[in-house]
């Protein structure tokens, strides 16, 4: 194991200083399960004999690379052997003030993005880079700023370093005072395979079959941006493939990127008028973004086309708390409970997942009627209170 050291500085002051163990492939930066959090683009790790390989420079030991973004200044580093881990109970409450504010007021993309135009990225880690969807220099080895790579493999945007259009989908029990997190999380399965596709997918990149399982696997274990991008390697593939299409604007929702989301929506029902999911996905994606007209009329011309499938009213009751109106929401989502059999395995997760994580219902968390009208239903297999 190498080691890596990561000092970040506020306004010149250290708030953070810690040396963490660098294994096969190290994630850093903004990034779920990343070893240390900052803002910023993730930073892809690896050890390349007793050098470490930050992005593409080589860093031998005592060597180290500056990251700039704003008053934020992070500093990785390739410790000697005599160094020893400082414990990384040396974080400053400060920081995370200060990136609660940084992340908000998006000060630090331009400089993020700045600092990633000017590395020169060698092949491996671009391929190491592609294990969370950045794209980097092109062949003739010329600096460039990174790059999500998409679906169909015909549009190219910045939106992986881009400030979300909306919030992340995240557990707020320690807010509402219930296990509404671990009610979905009982729930979620556990893919037997994934192991056996990751290690396919490791001597056979072209192996969609086995991406698609890691791709629903990221997506369980709450690993959205990841889950975007296996879902994107398979539209890249297979650009009509409209069940990836469909999973890879689920985990843009996650991940709070509405626009996104919204333009898959809309590539689905190019294709296939009438999806009753993609509609219902656009209806909620309009309600996000605050556009509730359009959100009502998707909603109308779904009631139409399907009057009694429950992902309608899971649709309405998302727009009717988007909107304020939380009883409606509530009678909704007491329809959508009634008649839950109607969903196959995956829906009944994600009817969970949205009801414990989506931003829209976290007024209705905090609140008994949610809770009673689950009881109802579920009886002691409801969300229970934390004791």
């Amino acid at each position: 194991m190498g080691k890596l050291g990561v000092q970040m500085r506020m306004n010149g002051v250290v708030v953070d200083d810690r040396i963490v163990s660098v294994g096969r492939l190290t994630m850093v930066g903004d990034l779920p399960g990343a070893k240390v959090v900052f803002p910023g683009p993730p930073v892809a790790v690896r050890r390349v004999g007793r050098r470490l390989e930050v992005n593409g420079t080589l860093l031998a030991e005592g060597e180290s690379v500056d990251i700039r973004m704003g008053a934020v200044e992070v500093t990785l580093s390739h410790p000697p052997r005599r160094w020893t881990d400082i414990p990384a109970s040396s974080f400053d409450r400060r920081f995370l003030a200060a990136v609660v504010v940084l992340v908000v007021c998006g000060h630090w993309i331009d400089a993020a993005t700045h600092w990633l135009a000017s590395q020169a990225w060698s092949d491996g880690a671009q391929e190491v880079l592609r294990t969370v969807g950045v794209e980097g220099s092109p062949a003739d080895g010329s600096p460039t700023s990174a790059v999500m790579r998409v679906q169909r493999g015909e549009r190219r945007t910045p939106d992986w370093h881009a400030a979300s259009d909306g919030p992340l989908h995240l557990n707020d029990d320690s807010v509402t005072g219930v296990g509404y997190h671990r009610w979905f999380k009982r729930i979620v399965p556990t893919d037997p395979n994934a192991v056996q596709a990751n290690e396919r997918l490791d001597a056979n990149p072209d192996d969609t079959g086995a991406r698609r399982i890691i791709g629903r696997a990221a997506y369980n274990a709450g690993r959205h941006r990841l889950a975007a991008w296996h879902y994107r390697e398979v539209l890249l593939r297979y650009p009509e493939d409209n069940h990836a299409r469909l999973r890879l604007a689920w985990a843009k929702r996650r991940a709070g990127h509405h626009s996104s989301e919204m333009d898959l929506y809309k590539e689905i029902l190019t294709d296939q008028p009438g999806h009753p999911l993609a509609l219902g996905g656009l209806s909620m994606c309009s309600a996000r973004l605050g556009r509730m007209d359009a959100a009502q009329d998707l909603l109308d011309t779904l009631h139409v086309l399907a009057p009694s499938h429950p992902y309608t009213d899971l649709t309405s009751a998302v727009v009717e708390a988007l909107r304020g109106d939380e009883r409606d929401a509530i009678r909704s989502l007491r329809r959508v409970m009634q008649n839950r059999d109607l969903f196959d395995e995956e829906l009944q997760v994600e009817l969970r997942r949205d009801i414990a994580t989506d931003p829209a219902f976290s007024g209705l968390r905090t609140q008994w009627r949610l809770r009673a009208m689950l009881r109802r239903h579920l009886g002691a297999a409801s969300p229970q209170g934390i004791r």
